[in-house]
Order: structure tokens, then sequence, then C-alpha cells
């Protein structure tokens, strides 16, 4: 496992160094509602562009203010909710 000390919008460029096209899925517990709507975006816009054809993006999040932003980003967004976690999370699977 590698980490990287990068903002997740520059997953494109973290990925070519590593040699690595093109992901099936990405996992990701960012908190997305403490960033602006631009950087949202263009996270989310940056993690459809290096997915597979039909690529999933998973987010769990203590907020469902993603929702609406994975709508615009993505073809296909379901919702889950997890109560017996601490806190709560709602879990998102985005469908390129």
């Amino acid at each position: 496992m590698k980490l990287f000390n990068e903002s997740a919008s520059n997953v494109k460029e973290i990925l070519k160094k590593e040699n690595v096209k093109r992901a099936d899925y990405i996992i990701s517990g960012i908190p997305f509602s403490h960033f602006d709507k631009k950087l949202r975006n263009k996270i989310l816009r940056a993690t459809k562009g290096i997915l597979n054809t039909d690529g999933k993006f998973f987010a769990y999040q203590c907020s469902w203010i993603l929702k609406k932003y994975l709508d615009r980003n993505f073809d296909s967004v379901k919702l889950g909710f997890e109560p017996l976690n601490i806190p709560p999370l709602f879990i998102f699977e985005a469908v390129k």
C-alpha cells in the first residue's frame, strides 16, 4: 500500500506516476462537506475521469450533501445508510 500526500483532485497525475491508467473502483472517506463546491466538483470529475467503463466510486460520509454532486457527475448513484457505525454513515455508490 502507498500513501500520497496530495489533493484528491490530482488523482490522474498520481496514478500516472504509478503507471496506472484506469481504476475499477475508488473508495473515499474524504470529508466533502468541508470543501467548497468548486473543489467537490473538481475531485469528482477527476475521479470519474480515471474510472474504467462501469467503474465505481464508493464514498462514506457523515452527511448526505455529496449526493447532489454525485448525481451531477455520475450516471448512476445509490445511497445507503449504516446506522450502527459511530458516527452513522451515508454510503454512496456512483457508477461511471
